[in-house]
C-alpha cells in the first residue's frame, strides 16, 4: 500500500511540475501580449485618446445597451429604448458643445489676428 502511496505522490508531483512550467509558459504570453498591447496605445495616442472622450465612452456603453440579453441582463426593451435615447441625446448634446466651443476658439483667435482699427 506504502509503495502505490509514493507512486500517486510521484505521479501528483509530476503532473504539478507540468502544469507549473505550462502555467510559467502562458504567463510569458500573456506577459508578451500586455507589452505588446501597451506599446501599441502607445504609439497610437489616438486610440489612447480616444477613451479619455466622453462621446466615445457614451457611445461603447450605448453599443453595449442592445447587446445586454446576450451578456444575461434583463432589461425590459421600453427601458433600453429609453437608455438608447438617453445616451444618443448624451452624444448629440456634446458634439453641439464641442462644436461651440472650437468655435469660440477659432473666433479669438481671428478677432486676434486682426490689426486694431481696420475695418474687417
Amino acid at each position: 500500500m506504502e509503495k502505490t502511496t509514493e507512486k500517486t505522490y510521484e505521479q501528483v508531483l509530476g503532473l504539478l511540475a507540468k502544469l507549473s512550467n505550462k502555467l510559467d509558459a502562458q504567463t510569458a504570453q500573456v506577459d508578451d501580449l500586455a507589452s505588446k498591447v501597451d506599446s501599441i496605445l502607445v504609439e497610437k495616442r489616438p486610440v489612447r485618446d480616444l477613451f479619455k472622450s466622453k462621446k466615445a465612452i457614451a457611445t461603447m456603453v450605448g453599443l453595449l445597451v442592445p447587446i445586454s440579453k446576450k451578456l444575461g441582463l434583463d432589461i425590459p426593451p421600453d427601458m433600453l429604448t429609453a437608455m438608447v435615447g438617453l445616451i444618443a441625446a448624451y452624444v448629440v448634446g456634446q458634439g453641439v458643445a464641442d462644436h461651440g466651443k472650437e468655435r469660440e476658439k477659432v473666433r479669438s483667435r481671428y478677432q486676434a489676428s486682426q490689426k486694431p482699427g481696420s475695418d474687417p
